[in-house]
């Protein structure tokens, strides 16, 4: 399940996951597929602003990685870097 966090700091510091400052900036250091992650996460609360259910397995296949859901799969890894 995919809900909304609001932070009153990130609010105002924040950077939208889509602008052109992540691209440019953001992905090397958390990797493309984070990136992807948070586009697709935050396109989808536009969408669904009360939050919305993702299919790990659908959502990786989405961005390019392998739809595994193992420890040690690409979604894991790239769930962990998005946490960090």
């Amino acid at each position: 399940m995919v809900t909304p966090w609001f932070d009153p700091g990130l609010a105002l510091r924040g950077v939208d996951p889509r602008s052109h400052y992540v691209e440019r900036f953001w992905t090397g250091v958390v990797g493309p597929s984070v990136v992807l992650l948070a586009r697709r996460l935050a396109r989808g609360l536009d969408e669904h602003p009360a939050g919305y259910s993702m299919a790990p397995a659908d959502t990786a296949r989405a961005i390019g990685i392998g739809g595994g859901l193992g420890p040690n799969a690409p979604m894991a890894r790239t769930l962990d870097r998005a946490c960090m």
